[in-house]
């Protein structure tokens, strides 16, 4: 079969002409890149990070690249390619994941628009684009996921990060995010990107904390998404909006406008002084999944310009506790947990943000501060990148309680405690010097 023959033969092959993806294959480029690498074999330990079979959208370059895949790794012969190989294979490989991807979009445009066609309901239109562009991107994080560097390739990013968080200091910028009590940012130095476990006894005052830490992260200029499998989200929004008037010298008591007793127009006139619009809630239950965390939080920074995003889970053992059974095949409710834990680590790593679990304790070690306290304890308390308990000592103060903050570990900075009050009818905490 003649050259010509060959490359009518391929563009038979791909998809009808009527669909997005038709415009975004190019067997011939495929071919010639093959071509290269089977004349040149270590070209593809060179090409290694970026050759994959998913790019080569032919079936005959498909099985040629498995081939060559082989050869490669089982040290024998490359097949025989015809064809003219690429002056550029880098280029050529570079170019082949950018169609890709573009195929990825298409499908995912296509998906969307038949769906329209067939008159489905709004809400599912979207969250199904959403789970079409979560995948997009899933996909091409994959393709670099193989990617390996040198120091000296390293080195140079290394030193702009250092003079950009040198800048930020010298601006007086966050570098992580402020939980907004100095001592334990001191500590802590700030939420950095990566995961952070809180853990206390029932009704130590964990969510209140973890929402404080979310509306500092939105003072300071960044997104937070409150997961809740816990709290109401109204209720959540009542607490927010008290909570943050309250930080800033007010007197709303929470208790009053849950039992119908608060001044409503007192209430509405604040809030509507205050600016809360980069908080964000999402109602737990047992469909959600992290992906669908993960699109909706790039929708957010996006929406937002947004470099990086605290995301809060209230609580973790609740979550893994209502994951649909058939999805995980019966496993041992300690592998759902350390695995949920493993996702939000990743998402930690590929939105480079603070992700803050609130986790409970076994009931023999509940208000005690021990790495070994969390329940399903094993993967927990490896994964995380700093450990903090509430510890309630019971003492009681004006309008609140006393409690310690204990940092049991830390990747980021020191261990150590810092001594709170924890003000219920207000909801807030307040450094201990600060008891007002």
């Amino acid at each position: 079969m003649t050259k010509g023959e060959n490359e009518r033969k391929e563009i038979e092959e791909m998809p009808e002409k009527h669909t997005l993806e038709v415009d975004y294959y190019d067997p011939i480029l495929e071919r010639s890149l093959l071509a290269a690498i089977a004349k040149k074999p270590d070209l593809f330990y060179e090409l290694i990070d970026l050759l994959t079979l998913e790019i080569f959208g032919n079936p005959e370059n498909r099985n040629f690249y498995s081939q060559i895949e082989a050869a490669a790794k089982n040290d024998k012969p490359m097949p025989v390619i015809e064809g003219e190989p690429t002056e550029n294979p880098r280029g050529a490989a570079e170019e082949l994941i950018n169609l890709y991807q573009k195929r990825l979009m298409a499908k995912a445009i296509e998906n969307g628009i038949k769906l329209i066609k067939e008159n489905r309901q709004t809400g599912e239109i979207l969250n199904t684009i959403q789970e079409e562009l979560n995948r997009l991107q899933q996909a091409i994080l994959e393709l670099k996921s193989g990617e390996c560097f040198s120091l000296d390739e390293l080195f140079p990013k290394v030193v702009e990060d250092a003079k950009n968080k040198e800048e930020m200091k010298k601006q007086r910028k966050a570098i992580g995010l402020p939980t907004g009590i100095q001592e334990i940012d001191d500590l802590l130095g700030e939420l950095q990107p990566g995961i952070h476990l809180l853990a206390a006894e029932p009704g130590a005052g964990k969510t209140t904390f973890a929402l404080q830490v979310a509306i500092k992260a939105v003072e300071t200029g960044y997104p937070a998404l409150f997961i809740s499998y816990e709290e109401s989200l109204q209720t959540l929004a009542l607490k927010a909006v008290c909570q943050r008037l309250n930080l800033n010298g007010g007197n709303f008591i929470l208790k009053n406008y849950r039992e119908g007793k608060g001044n409503i127009e007192e209430l509405k006139q604040a809030q509507r002084g205050i600016n809360l619009n980069k908080l964000f809630f999402l109602e737990g239950n047992s469909r959600l999944r992290v992906s669908t965390v993960k699109a909706k939080a790039l929708q957010i920074m996006a929406k937002y310009r947004a470099e990086k995003i605290l995301i809060v889970v209230d609580y973790l053992q609740r979550w893994s506790a209502i994951q649909t059974p058939e999805d995980e095949n019966r496993r041992e409710y300690r592998h759902i947990v350390g695995d949920l834990v493993s996702e939000l680590r990743e998402l930690a790593n590929r939105l480079n943000s603070p992700v803050l679990i609130i986790s409970s304790q076994n009931r023999q070690q509940q208000g005690s501060p021990s790495l070994t306290s969390f329940k399903e304890s094993g993967d927990i308390e490896y994964s995380a990148d700093t450990a903090i308990f509430l510890i309630n000592n019971k003492e009681k103060c004006v309008d609140g309680r006393k409690v310690k903050l204990q940092i049991l570990k830390n990747r980021f900075g020191d261990i150590g405690e810092v001594e709170m009050i924890f003000k219920p009818a207000k909801s807030i905490f307040r450094e201990k010097k600060v008891n007002g």
